[in-house]
Parts: structure tokens; sequence; C-alpha cells
């Protein structure tokens, strides 16, 4: 832990409360605002000048100075709960969902465990990232931005913050059910091209064993026919030779001389 030594005063509570975020009406999903506590140790003036400029910078949408001053007041004091909150909103502000849910994730592990407006936004930064992915990874995300919107709702009594975080849920359920019946369609599609595929091969198959078999009994026909043609022709050939053997010739009359 880190010592309290006489340089260190506690600041006004304008000066440590975090970003607070209008709705953005373009938006799916809504963020909320991180609740307002004060660290047990003081923090030092320096680290709440630098997020009180980011803050600030934040707020006149010039995110990259923003992260900028949001780092200078962690370099300052590393556990500085309320910088880090907003640097994970201006990580997500400036569409760096990633990066944003590292920060959200490094606070719940070491810091604040029981912040809604972490959970929340967590969720967000993991609803909004999830479009870079294939869908498998993305049904994966939206799982874990799902788990995260039930987690703020288990840590807040706040109407206005369940109002908005449940339709947040309801949101990336929608949209992760969605993926599922896609992809059940997409199976049934594949698995009734197959089983079309597989049909049509048979019939193909069939009809060229029919062409083939329909061949070769015309051949034996043709055939037969010749061989029934030739017999035939044989068999009036033998009647033609056998008449002119068995033709009996007239003896010719024998005239009396006188």
């Amino acid at each position: 832990s880190i010592s309290k030594n006489d340089e260190r005063t506690n600041p006004s509570p304008y000066q440590q409360q975090p970003i607070k975020k209008p709705q953005n009406p373009d938006r799916e999903l809504k963020e909320i605002s991180f609740r307002e506590t004060f660290d047990e140790i003081p923090v030092p003036p320096e680290a709440v000048e630098w997020n009180q400029k980011g803050v600030e910078a934040y707020n006149q949408e010039n995110i990259t100075y923003a992260i900028d001053c949001f780092d200078k007041a962690l370099d300052i004091y590393p556990q500085y709960a309320t910088a880090w909150k907003n640097k994970g909103l201006a990580y997500a502000k400036n569409e760096q969902y990633i990066e944003s849910i590292k920060t959200y994730l490094f606070v719940i592990r070491t810091i604040d465990d029981s912040d809604a407006g972490v959970y929340n936004n967590l969720g967000y930064s993991y609803y909004y990232s999830s479009e870079k992915f294939s869908p498998d990874e993305k049904k994966s995300i939206l799982a874990q931005s799902s788990n995260s919107f039930n987690l703020a709702l288990k840590n807040t009594e706040n109407s206005e913050e369940i109002s908005i975080i449940s339709e947040n849920l309801i949101v990336v359920e929608n949209k992760r059910n969605g993926l599922i019946i896609a992809e059940e369609s997409n199976e049934n599609i594949i698995e009734n091209a197959y089983l079309i595929l597989v049909f049509s091969g048979v019939i193909c198959l069939c009809y060229i064993l029919w062409n083939v078999l329909n061949s070769y009994y015309d051949r034996k026909e043709i055939e037969r026919k010749e061989e029934v043609k030739k017999r035939l022709k044989s068999e009036d050939n033998i009647k033609e030779i056998l008449k002119e053997k068995n033709e009996v010739k007239p003896i010719p009359h024998l005239t009396k001389k006188k």
C-alpha cells in the first residue's frame, strides 16, 4: 500500500468526479457514469490536476490529449481509480475498444470490482469490439458483453441505471440470438444443399446408367436383328440350293425314225 504523506490532500468532489456521460442517440447501447467515490488514500494534487485536464479535453472532443492526461495522472498515482475509469471511457470514445476492455478489466481485478458503471461500459466496449471479428468469435464476445451487463445489474440499485443496463442487455441478447439463429439457418442451408447435391448426384448416376444400359440393349437388339437377317438370308440360300438340286429335268421325247 502507499503510505500517506503531508503532500497529499483530499481533493474536492468537483476535482475527483469522473466524466459525465450524456447519452448518444446514434448508438444502440448506452454508457453510464461511474460512481463518485473517493480513494481511501488521498490522491496527490498533481494527479488530480492531470485527471481534471483529461476530463476537460474529453468534453472538448480532444480524446487523444485526454488519454495522455489520464496517463500522466496514473504515472503520478497508479492506483487512481477515477483516472483509470476515465481512460477506459476515452478509449471507447476513440473506438479503441480492445484497449478500453483491457483498462476496465484492470480496474475490476485490481482496484474496484463493484462499480456498475465499469461493468456496463465494459459490456459496451465488448459489444462494439465484436464487429471486427468472425461470427464464431463475435458470439463469444457478445456473451462476455452480456455477462458484463448482468454484473452491472448486480452492483446497482439506481433505477435509472437499471433501466439503461437492462435495455443494453436486451440489445446484446437479441443480436446474440440473431447470430445463433443465422448460424443454425446456415447449417440447415448447407445440409440441405448437401442433400440436394447427393440426390442430384444419384439422379445423374441413374440417368447415366440408364443411358448405358439402354445403349447396350439397343446394340444387342440391332445385333440380334442382324443375326436374324443373316440367318434368314442363309436359309433362303439353302432353299435355293436345295431347289436347284431337287429340280427334275424333263426327259426329251424320243422321235420315231421313219
